[in-house]
Parts: C-alpha cells; sequence; structure tokens
C-alpha cells in the first residue's frame, strides 16, 4: 500500500508500506518522486511515520 501527502510548502510524500501482524511497517520512501535510502531516514521519523499512517489505516484519529 501507499500513503500519499503533501507539506505546506508543496512537497509531496510518497510512503511505501506493508500491514505486518497489525503494525505498519514502511518499505519505501520517496520525496517529490525521489527514493530516499533508508540509511538516510532517522529512526523517529520512521516511528512517527508509521504511527500516523498507522492511524489512518486504522481509522484512529490522527494526533501532531
Amino acid at each position: 500500500m501507499t500513503n500519499h501527502y503533501t507539506e505546506i510548502d508543496g512537497d509531496r510524500w510518497s510512503i511505501d508500506f506493508e500491514i505486518v501482524e497489525g503494525n505498519v511497517a514502511i518499505i519505501d520512501v520517496r520525496l517529490n518522486g525521489q527514493l530516499i535510502p533508508s540509511e538516510m531516514i532517522s529512526e523517529d521519523w520512521i516511528e512517527r511515520e508509521e504511527e500516523r499512517i498507522e492511524c489512518e489505516a486504522f481509522g484512529f484519529q490522527v494526533h501532531s
């Protein structure tokens, strides 16, 4: 599955993920169409995005 969103500054994110045992696991991240190497992404960012996507995927309210 893929989650898409656009930031207020116009940057477009595309995050490919799968659901594994009821949790979101991010596979690939693209910013404005360019693949971001996984070693360039912080664990904190990944955790926040997985939680945000999980809230959207399972219908929970998103808190920022």
